[in-house]
């Protein structure tokens, strides 16, 4: 971040850009390690174990070879899907949840920072719901911006935050017990990239944590056009 004080109006370019500029670097390495991780794993399986089973008179001695790797082995589990699609989503889902925070918690500091500038007593805190739900309602109803929630950089937003929230809430999964999608999850799922099903679980694919900071991005855009009475 720059050094000195920040206001409203310089914001967007003193604060959030530099910060953002972490958060790109963040999935970067994030994507980085889970390539790594694909790649170890197909350089360093081995063949080492050999399961034998007699099988009687008739069909003698039968020899199955199986791969290993960090504890697994392949006839228990498909190293595919387990250490190619698996483990990497695991990584994403974890990144996916700090660049949501990191937005969130971004976006509750201009509400502060308006809050001060201001000097009003009614905080952020003070209405009801919470992450950045809160701030733009509180930005909108109580700072004055106009942030349309009709807006499809809104829309966009909510259908990050509602993969964020079947993993945070769901562990993942997306279906309940009929097999059918939680009908509070179908738009996002119907319409962000990069993201595919196991089963009932979500898995996220390479470009998805990036996708979702691009569209965070664009939010945030919009808010700082707010600012600056460009919207």
């Amino acid at each position: 971040m720059l050094i000195g004080k920040i206001n409203s109006l310089n914001w967007y370019q003193a604060e959030f850009n530099p910060s953002v500029e972490l958060i790109d670097s963040f999935v970067l390495i994030m994507e980085t390690q889970a390539e790594d991780s694909i790649r170890r794993y197909k350089a360093e399986k081995k063949t080492t174990e050999v399961i034998e089973d007699d099988l009687g008179d008739d069909y003698g001695i039968h020899r199955q070879n199986i791969e290993v790797y960090a504890g697994l082995n392949n006839l228990t589990w498909s190293f595919e899907e387990v250490f190619e699609f698996y483990f990497p989503s695991l990584q994403r889902r974890s990144a996916l949840l700090t660049v949501c925070g990191f937005f969130e918690h971004e976006l509750d500091k201009l509400c502060v920072l308006f809050q001060g500038e201001r000097k009003l007593t009614l905080g952020p805190n003070d209405l009801r719901g919470q992450g950045l739900e809160r701030s733009t309602d509180y930005l909108t109803k109580v700072i004055g911006l106009a942030l349309d929630k009709k807006s499809l950089e809104w829309k966009a937003v909510t259908r990050v935050r509602e993969i964020r929230n079947i993993i945070a809430h769901r562990d993942g999964r997306m279906k309940d017990a009929k097999g059918k999608i939680f009908p509070e999850y179908k738009d996002a799922l119907e319409n962000l990239r990069y993201q595919t099903s196991e089963g009932d679980e979500i898995v996220l694919e390479k470009g998805f944590v990036s996708q979702a900071v691009v569209i965070f991005k664009a939010y945030f855009k919009l808010i700082e056009d707010s600012i600056q009475g460009k919207a």
